[in-house]
């Protein structure tokens, strides 16, 4: 059953805030709830521009999780920005697009480390006499090489005046005063409702499989879709997530299954992304002469793992789309 909205008066409350998990910076300092949808906002980016300050010490420290605790960061600025642009005086485009290159510059070292772990996971699982030739170290050494360089690449961003900048801008948009007019939790329902319009649209829009393709394989123009679906899916999340201390139980619950849809098709993109690593390292194997088989192992099982991947993302997604 899809999770649907109905009239403001019967669920425009901050009831279902604790089933959410919100703990934004005004609970964590025992203030009363939002209670309009302006009081919200200003609370999600409040919280996330401090997540982004805060992630700027472990980054440079290299600790575990923190270029992920950045980019999250980063992306639920930008998608908070997009989604209540309209209560905001001036339009946020400068800082969304500064938001967009930082989460570029955090993609690489992030995606190598994502990578790495899964596959020397998913070689030291296969029995020893499956793994040919020197398969493990070739993979560790080339992500690991890939994550340095992104990581210091990454600490050149945030030394830089133009993170400085962006931190700033950050601040006085989350104090700025609202537009009149749009702090409502009508307008707040339209904007959810556009969200998982367009989740739909896009899901709608993924062509079907060729006949007879093996289920999971590489199929370029139905890979961006469900990757471009994954993405409205993300927004629906961080709109409804920040919408829960306004609109409440209901919020939370589509919250949820946006996330679910995102996790799943999430880890259908990472096989995809894989695959195509994995081929290219393949091809520089037999140009060294050296074995082979393993990596067509990991290749036919990131296969089946994008097809379970996309089989539960689909699932999942009827709950938000279907009547």
């Amino acid at each position: 059953m899809r999770i649907t909205f109905p009239l403001v008066g019967r669920w425009a409350s901050p009831h279902g805030i604790a089933a959410a998990g919100y703990a934004g910076r005004s609970a964590t300092k025992g203030a009363t709830m939002p209670e309009t949808t302006g009081e919200a906002m200003r609370g999600y980016l409040q919280r996330y521009t401090d997540g982004l300050i805060g992630a700027v010490g472990p980054v440079r420290r290299d600790e575990p999780d923190a270029i992920h605790t950045m980019r999250v960061a980063a992306r639920r600025l930008r998608s908070t920005l997009a989604s209540y642009g309209p209560l905001l005086p001036s339009k946020p485009r400068h800082l969304r697009d500064e938001l967009k290159w930082l989460g570029h510059v955090l993609a690489v070292p992030r995606d190598a480390e994502v990578m790495r772990d899964h596959l020397a996971d998913a070689i030291a699982a296969l029995p020893p006499e499956r793994v040919d030739g020197p398969i493990a170290t070739r993979i560790a050494t080339a992500l690991g090489r890939a994550y340095a360089d992104g990581h210091e690449a990454t600490i050149a961003a945030i030394d830089s005046p133009r993170f400085a900048r962006l931190v700033d801008d950050l601040e006085v948009a989350a104090a700025a005063p609202l537009r009149p007019g749009v702090d409502t939790s009508d307008a707040l329902v339209a904007r959810i409702d556009a969200a998982r319009r367009r989740f739909a649209r896009d899901l709608a829009a993924v062509p079907p499989p060729s006949p007879g393709a093996t289920p999971g394989a590489l199929d370029e123009a139905r890979d961006h879709a469900l990757h471009a679906a994954r993405k409205k899916a993300k927004r629906l999340r961080y709109l409804a997530e920040s919408a829960v201390p306004v609109l409440g139980a209901r919020a939370a619950s589509l919250a949820v299954a946006a996330e679910e849809v995102q996790e799943a098709l999430g880890e259908h993109q990472d096989s995809v992304v894989t695959r195509a690593w994995l081929t290219g390292a393949r091809e520089r194997a037999v140009d060294a002469e050296e074995p082979t088989s393993t990596y067509d192992e990991l290749i036919s099982r990131e296969t089946e793992r994008a097809a379970v991947a996309e089989t539960e993302g689909l699932d999942h997604a009827r709950k938000i789309t279907d009547p």
